[in-house]
């Protein structure tokens, strides 16, 4: 996706522009080795332009590539350049995939239920207490009645391995739910035996580590 929206407050002048829609002529390349990614043109002051990447030959990593934009105005000789990266992960075959639509707002979930297809993800929902709720002896019931309201999402405030049935039974159930780390995110012991633990469950969209 490529934004070419004009800002009053950073960047560099333009030049006087006469052409009722002006054009900037871009080069997507890979800083490793210089491979074209995308060229392509985009409107002047336009936004959530899409534009397909030539991935072949590139290698999935856990690691993002870092790209370079270079735009040349058409007609003029002003360049501009941008930095990002790139992020091709390996394909995960177990459990769900969390990711942000940066095109139109909001998240992608994938998992079993969907067909192994990004659906439109809004988390909907509330905090859920191990004590008198998820620990409770009728625990499957109580999630069963909270989904039964519409609820599309829950914050369940319990961990494994005192709350594993819980889990597996959201999945089943397919209520998705965030994964709360907040109580010991600076014990990194802790921490990794969590993901572990959670990483490929089905209802998982989201980790929570800290807030304010």
């Amino acid at each position: 996706m490529v934004n070419a929206a004009l800002s009053p407050w950073y960047g560099v002048a333009l030049p006087d522009l006469t052409e009722p829609s002006a054009k900037l002529d871009f080069v997507i390349k890979l800083d490793a080795t210089g491979a074209t990614l995308s060229k392509d043109s985009v409107a002047i002051n336009s936004t959530g332009s899409l534009f397909r990447f030539d991935l072949s030959g590139l290698k999935t990593s856990l690691d993002a590539y870092n790209v370079t934009l270079s735009g040349t105005l058409r007609g003029h000789n002003s360049t501009y350049t941008a930095t990002s990266q790139l992020s091709y992960l390996p394909e995960k075959t177990k459990g769900s995939v969390t990711k942000l639509d940066n095109a139109f707002g909001g998240m992608l979930f994938r998992n079993a239920k969907t067909g192994g297809k990004f659906v439109p993800l809004f988390p909907y929902g509330y905090y859920a207490s191990h004590d008198g709720f998820l620990g409770a002896a009728d625990a499957e019931a109580r999630i069963r009645q909270y989904a039964g309201y519409g609820l599309t999402a829950m914050t369940p405030l319990t961990h494994y391995p005192e709350s594993a049935a819980v889990f597996a039974y959201m999945d089943a159930l397919d209520l998705r739910y965030q994964y709360d780390l907040r109580e010991g995110y600076k014990n990194l012991t802790w921490v990794a035996e969590n993901i572990r633990a959670a990483r490929d469950n089905e209802g998982l969209y989201s980790i929570w580590n800290a807030d304010e």
